[in-house]
């Protein structure tokens, strides 16, 4: 016991008492001694003092010594006092003991007495501190254990585990009460743990505490019913240091804590601790719970994993069941075939010897957070014997496994997925390679570096050997790019697209795409024999894309898949270079067309209106100097020269294109031009608030010739006179209105109407029902429609009349 050792020393005599102080100090050094020769000042100093111990004379002024005890065991039940009196009697004694005196010693002549006074002061603080110490073990355990279904104890380090306390549940979990059991009346070792478990239990629980304080086990009891029941234990030891200060889990060697003889310190000194300080074993103290039902649902997981064992055996994945410390229990036949190990050789091995980068913190690190969260999904690369790597997918958990945890994993071979997640990686990595080609295919500017591309992008991305891209001339594929490694001997100069026995003419003529496996197994004509597989895409209608390898199979869906899409860039643009070449030609077609209605134009502007302008001054002239029929009919031949100039002339100089569209509103057009037309009688009614995208000075052309046409033919018609004349008492009119659907509008008239059989003539150029009309109006309007993507149509109307409909108008918003 290390620590001072105080004591309040009491006694009338001043020099007695400091001779016996001295004295104490002499014997131990820890002895620190106050003396006092008034009981009553004494008992006044006591809370002011942290005394161990009392040490008392019995004649005394004030208060005797018995009446000055009992003075202190009323507020200090336990602590030591020491009776020590030259005034020796049987009966001081019995008073003394009877009030509470912890010793009662003699005063005698000499110094030796003081060696058997500072023993019995020693031996009476000592105990008072195991007591002080105990006690308080007891409120802790009562505060910690208070709530937990099973009970608290404390006991000695005895083979029957005699126990000092007990708390809790405890006849609930044993039948005794606890009196009997504290008592010593029922014994734990005895009477209630189960004797087929006595021996390998205390064996258990000793080992544990040379290896640490703690311990933890599971045994059998049996009930006061003679029930049994299964239990886990929990302990620790409870040391005391020098200074009698309770330690709990200190780590203590063997020698240091016991014997196993019962008296808890092996050499009676209990030193030797971990870091070095004294230590005594006092007590053992923990918990113990009933865990029948978890035993028995235990076994019922091991049978349930015994019937699992044959499935297991019968997977294709492999199966390992090792222990919390990674010691392998289990492995399924799969795992055996896998690792190239026998079972034995893998029962032998943990799992940190064959997963790779599965050091010792990294399979502690998993363990835990394999018990945080129960299940645990990874992956990993497994080492065979023969030191092939093997990718794997890990599904972990904890289970149960003849009655201890363990963890069960099962591995996925992931070998084929890992292949495929590659291969999606290469064909993505492809694919926006292709895309970037296809910027460089758009900005080719011939034929010629179009298929170049293709065979470079064959060759650097798809990883193609040999590929050659023909291009379709009249009835022949020729070749317009071959890869750097194939020599002229190895494809042809030209091919003929009916030849039946060409993978390349074939996919031409078809328009479909092959991949041939094997040549030697297919109707096919390679032009070098050493070539066994191909593949071949059209390259639309413009020529066909090959690749050939001289390994069978050497070309797959994916390899097809990707080929389509460079051709498909390929064809976009060959067909974009095609537009363009025939849009230079259509160009230069109507640069030399426009030359030519130029000079037409010139010739009908300067050569016919010159002398139709001669003739007309001669018949104004001949108008004045005589009067004759004949001369009106010269003026509606003049007229009408004129109006077939004015149409020649809108024909040549305004062709059948339109300049720029812009939003037209179709009732304020139709009003305006209402108002250029010479209408006679003839009304207007409009009944369209369309507004469409046109060229407005075309659209104006248009309508203006629709309502000429109405007003010319309103009032004749190749109908019999009869029919004429129901409609020459009444005026005619035109209508403006929108089409169903509203993607148009339709002008019609009440007139006439147009011919039977005749609506799809009324178009062609030259056309016409009046003996002055010039045959071009209604031929003017089907250009300026055709001109905007319009189309035109002329029907019979509800009412006899003539009907036009223009279709597929854009409607502004």
């Amino acid at each position: 016991m290390d620590g001072p050792i105080r004591v309040l020393h009491v006694d009338d005599e001043p020099d007695f008492a400091e001779v016996a102080a001295e004295f104490l100090r002499r014997r131990d050094g820890r002895f620190e001694v106050t003396v006092e020769t008034d009981p009553v000042e004494a008992l006044e100093r006591l809370p002011e003092e942290n005394v161990d111990c009392v040490l008392s004379d019995y004649e005394m002024p004030n208060l005797d010594g018995i009446e000055f005890l009992e003075r202190i065991r009323e507020q200090y039940p336990d602590l030591p006092f020491v009776l020590y009196t030259s005034e020796g009697s049987e009966q001081i004694a019995s008073e003394a003991i009877s009030a509470g005196v912890t010793d009662y010693l003699q005063k005698e002549s000499g110094t030796g007495q003081y060696a058997i006074l500072a023993n019995r002061i020693e031996n009476a603080v000592e105990q008072y501190r195991a007591r002080r110490i105990l006690s308080e073990r007891t409120r802790q355990l009562e505060r910690l254990y208070g709530n937990l279904p099973g009970m608290v104890y404390r006991c000695e380090n005895e083979p029957g585990w005699p126990m000092e306390h007990v708390g809790g549940a405890v006849e609930e979990l044993t039948g005794y009460d606890a009196a009997a059991i504290e008592s010593g009346e029922v014994n734990w070792g005895e009477n209630v743990l189960h004797p087929d478990d006595h021996e390998e239990t205390w064996e258990d629980i000793q080992q544990e505490l040379e290896e640490g304080a703690s311990f933890e086990t599971t045994y059998r009891i049996v009930t006061k019913a003679g029930e049994t029941k299964w239990v886990w234990e929990q302990g620790t030891a409870v040391y005391a240091d020098d200074s009698g200060r309770a330690i709990d889990g200190v780590h203590v060697n063997a020698n240091d804590v016991g014997d196993g003889n019962g008296d808890g310190n092996g050499d009676g000194n209990g030193d030797g601790t971990e870091d070095g300080t004294n230590a005594e074993l006092l007590v053992l103290e923990g918990f113990i719970t009933d865990v029948t039902d978890q035993r028995e649902h235990e076994r019922e997981l091991q049978r349930a994993f015994d019937e699992l064992e044959g499935i297991l055996e019968g997977l294709n994945d492999a199966v390992f069941l090792h222990d919390l410390d990674g010691a392998m229990l289990y492995v399924n036949e799969a795992a055996v075939d896998r690792l190239g190990y026998s079972r034995e050789e893998l029962l032998e091995l943990s799992p940190r010897d064959f997963a790779v980068s599965v050091d010792d913190d990294e399979y502690q690190r998993r363990l835990e957070e394999l018990e945080t969260e129960g299940s645990l999904v990874f992956e990993t690369v497994h080492l065979t014997e023969d030191g092939d790597r093997i990718p794997a997918e890990i599904n972990a958990t904890i289970t149960m496994y003849r009655g201890e945890r363990a963890v069960l994993s099962v591995a996925r071979d992931v070998t084929e997925q890992k292949r495929q997640e590659a291969q999606r990686r290469r064909r993505s990595a492809r694919i926006t390679a292709l895309h970037d080609v296809a910027t460089e295919i758009g900005s080719s500017e011939t034929r010629e570096e179009v298929y170049e591309q293709v065979v470079n992008a064959a060759e650097d991305i798809l990883s193609f050997d040999i590929a050659i891209a023909d291009a379709a001339e009249g009835d022949t594929l020729v070749p317009m790019a071959v890869s750097s490694e194939i020599s002229t001997d190895q494809y042809y100069d030209e091919t003929d697209v009916d030849a039946d026995d060409n993978l390349a003419a074939r996919a031409y003529r078809t328009g479909e795409s092959s991949v041939v496996e094997d040549l030697m197994k297919r109707d096919a004509a390679p032009a070098d024999t050493a070539f066994r597989s191909a593949i071949t895409v059209p390259v639309g209608d413009h020529g066909v894309f090959q690749a050939v390898s001289t390994a069978p199979g050497a070309f797959d869906d994916d390899d097809l898949e990707l080929v389509e899409l460079l051709v498909a860039h390929a064809a976009s643009r060959l067909e974009q270079l095609d537009r363009t070449q025939r849009l230079r030609r259509r160009t230069q077609q109507l640069k030399r067309q426009n030359e030519r209605l130029d000079e037409f134009a010139s010739i009908v502007s300067h050569d016919l209106r010159n002398p139709l302008s001669v003739a007309s001054g001669r018949l104004e002239l001949a108008r004045e100097e005589c009067d004759s029929s004949h001369l009106e009919d010269v003026v509606r031949s003049l007229d009408r020269s004129e109006a077939l100039i004015e149409d020649l002339l809108t024909l040549a100089r305004k062709g059948t294109g339109v300049a720029e569209v812009e939003p037209v509103d179709l009732r304020k057009i139709v009003e305006g031009c209402w108002n250029n037309v010479e209408t006679d009688d003839v009304t207007v009614q409009i009944e369209t608030e369309l507004v469409v995208r046109a060229d407005e000075s075309r659209l104006r052309q248009l309508l203006e010739n629709l309502f000429r046409n109405s007003v010319e033919h309103g009032s004749t018609s190749s109908r019999t006179e009869s029919d004429d004349a129901g409609k020459a008492d009444r005026n005619v009119t035109v209508t403006v209105g929108d089409l169903d659907g509203s993607d148009g509008f339709y002008v019609e008239d009440d007139g006439p109407g147009i011919p039977e059989g005749e609506h799809e003539q009324v178009f062609e150029t030259g056309y016409t029902t009046a003996s002055d009309g010039t045959g071009l109006g209604l031929s003017i309007v089907k250009r300026i429609a055709e001109a905007h993507g319009w189309e035109i149509a002329a029907i019979a109307d509800e009412t006899g009349g003539a009907r036009f409909e223009i279709s597929g108008v854009e409607i502004a918003d």
